[in-house]
Order: C-alpha cells, then sequence, then structure tokens
C-alpha cells in the first residue's frame, strides 16, 4: 500500500523532518505558505496548522487530485473497502448484545478522534465544542481503527454491516455520530457523515433507524425535529430537547413515538423552498394541532441554504435563535419551571428572556 509519503512524493511535494517523529512542507491547499504549517504525523496522516486542510493519503487524493474515494482507495492499495456489501434492514438477532457492541465502537471512534488534529478542528469550526463531542461520543474512522478481540463482536460487526469479513469498517472517512441510549453504555444505532469527495453523503448501519436523540426527551413534553444529524447536536448543545429522524421522510412507527408531544419543526432554508415544502408536508403527516414550524430564514446571509449547524458556525446565533423562539412561540414562557430549567437550558439562558419569563410556581 502506499503511505502519505510516498502520495506526497509523486505530488513534488517536499517534506523535511521536524520533531517527535513528523515531517513539515508547504501546504498544497493554500497559496502563501512560507512558513511551512503542513504537517505529516507518524500515523500517516497530516493537518494543516495554515488553512486546516487534514486527512490521510485517501482524503489527499480526493482533495488534492480531484479523485473519486473509491479512485483514491483504489490506487493506494485499498481495495477491500470496495467489496460488495450485504444491504437491506436486519432484524437485530442479539439486541442488548450488539446495543453494548455498538457503545463501544462509538467508544473507540470518538477515541481516535479525540488524538485526531485535523477531524476534532473540522468538527470545532462547524460550532461543536469538545465537551458535545466527548458527551454525544462523535467520532471518526479511516476504516482500520476498531480492535476486534473476540469473535462474538466481529460477528455482530458483520451483521450490522459494520465490518466486513476482512475488518474493514463501512464508516471509512466519516464523522460518526452514535444514538446513545440514556444511563446506559449502549447504542441503537450510528450515522457517518463523509469528509470526502462521496456520493453518499450520509451512510447509517442496517439496523431499523430510530429518531435520534429521543430517550433522552421521553420526559419533556416538547421537541424540537431537525433534519440533519450535526442540526441535532447544535440544539443539543444550546441547551433544547431536540431530536433528528435524519431528514424528512419518518416512518409511520418513528412518528408514533412523538405523536403526543409538541412538535416544532426546524426545517433547513434554501433559495428553493424545498426544505420548507418539506417541512409542511412533514407537518401534514403528523396531522395534529401541536406542530409548528419555525420560521428563522430572517438569519439567512444572502442566498445561502441555511440550517441549524451551519447556524451554529456563527458567533451569537445561539442568542439569535433564543429571541426567534421568544417572538414566534411566545406559549413556551407558560411550561412549567421544571419542565424549562430541565429541557429548555438554551432559552432560559437568553438574556431578554429571563427579564420577561415569569416560571410558574
Amino acid at each position: 500500500m502506499k503511505s502519505l509519503l510516498d502520495v506526497l512524493a509523486e505530488n513534488n511535494i517536499v517534506t523535511k523532518e521536524s520533531t517527535g517523529g513528523r515531517k513539515i512542507g508547504r501546504c498544497p491547499f493554500h497559496t502563501g505558505d512560507h512558513t511551512p504549517s503542513f504537517t505529516i504525523y507518524p500515523g500517516d496522516t497530516y493537518y494543516c496548522f495554515g488553512c486546516g486542510a487534514w486527512g490521510n493519503p485517501v482524503k489527499f487524493l480526493v482533495d488534492y487530485k480531484g479523485m473519486s474515494e473509491r479512485e483514491a482507495i483504489e490506487y493506494t492499495g485499498g481495495w477491500l473497502f470496495f467489496r460488495e456489501k450485504a444491504s437491506g434492514v436486519i432484524k437485530v438477532k442479539n439486541v442488548s448484545e450488539t446495543w453494548r457492541f455498538l457503545w463501544m465502537v462509538a467508544d473507540q471512534y470518538n477515541q481516535n478522534l479525540m488524538a485526531n488534529r485535523g477531524a476534532l478542528e473540522y468538527l470545532l469550526r462547524r460550532g461543536l465544542t469538545i465537551d458535545t463531542i466527548k458527551n454525544y461520543l462523535v467520532g471518526y474512522t479511516d476504516g482500520f481503527v476498531l480492535d476486534i478481540t473476540t469473535s462474538h463482536d466481529a460477528a455482530l460487526g458483520a451483521e450490522i454491516g459494520l465490518i466486513d469479513k476482512d475488518g474493514v469498517e463501512s464508516m471509512a472517512h466519516r464523522i460518526t455520530i452514535p444514538n446513545l441510549l440514556s444511563s446506559a453504555m449502549m447504542a441503537d444505532f450510528m450515522v457517518g457523515r463523509t469528509v470526502v469527495n462521496n456520493k453518499v453523503k450520509y451512510l447509517g448501519l442496517r439496523m431499523p433507524k430510530p429518531i435520534i436523540g429521543l430517550s433522552s426527551v421521553q420526559a419533556s413534553p416538547i421537541i424540537f425535529l431537525v433534519e440533519g444529524q450535526f442540526d441535532w447536536l447544535s440544539l443539543k448543545q444550546w441547551g433544547y430537547p431536540a431530536v433528528t429522524a435524519g431528514g424528512t421522510n419518518i416512518s409511520r412507527a418513528n412518528l408514533a413515538s412523538i405523536k403526543d408531544k409538541i412538535i416544532v419543526i426546524v426545517p433547513d432554508y434554501d433559495p428553493s423552498g424545498i426544505g420548507l415544502k418539506a417541512a409542511d408536508t412533514l407537518k401534514n403527516k403528523i396531522g395534529n394541532d401541536k406542530t409548528f414550524i419555525l420560521d428563522y430564514s430572517s438569519l439567512r446571509e444572502g442566498n445561502e441554504k441555511l440550517d441549524i449547524s451551519k447556524l451554529g458556525e456563527r458567533e451569537g446565533s445561539e442568542k439569535q435563535f433564543a429571541e426567534i423562539l421568544e417572538e414566534q412561540l411566545p406559549w413556551l414562557g407558560n411550561l412549567s419551571n421544571q419542565t424549562m430549567q430541565t429541557f429548555l437550558q438554551g432559552l432560559v439562558r437568553s438574556t431578554h428572556f429571563q427579564s420577561t419569563w415569569k416560571p410558574q410556581v
């Protein structure tokens, strides 16, 4: 297999020895790198302290040469990743064992991310904090992270489509977000968001897909329903009872699990209006008078597509979001003191809201 240094040399990128087993060179991703900031680590990964570019040999070829992920993996000798995998949703045979195994996987991916400067900086630039990344076991894998020590765990991983018989992980080159079950070291699903040029932006396992985050807000009378996993992480970080189904196409079974809640749909806003149309369709599908669509499109800059995770990258966005809630959902102030303090901490923290809210006794 070709190493990162092999790939760099083939592309005329000169490196020299630095400290701690690292090498440095001028970054090929941005101009004006007069003081070399492109750092190559012993683990065959790179990070640029100037522009934030990061990755491994495969990601380098995708970002720098414009290869597809498949072409890059085959070029570096990682062809096993593209062996045909089983498809279709399965009925998990060993539920508790599988959930414990998946939590272990999430924990290993999280540890790998925390040790990977590029992956960590990627999430920090998207507005997530270290605490959020750790608390929700957000992770990253290049396809060869897991330490599977028993045949039983290997069988569980193969059953749910996480690893193939050669030990290669399906979430390769993805930021991973597990659905953690509250008060237990268990997870019943995982989704991966690609960080390379892959036509499949989000990839889930072969397990039945739940509403992510629901177990932690079961006691809340209100939930905020967002489209994507990064939107969900942003709202959870801000202190709201958020959930996501990974889109607006929600199964009948998942809808039944939230039908008794007050539901605030937080759509994506784009110039074409597709996100708002999808939100309207979803509201009609839910079919009750306790469902509301939040309009925060006034925060869009120019003709951009705006979602909560994008909003979370901006300074002051948390306060702006709270102000829109106050304006459009004034009935939130009628919720009990306990509900507000437990599930709507983001709104309680808002300076303006604190001056107007009169908690119920």
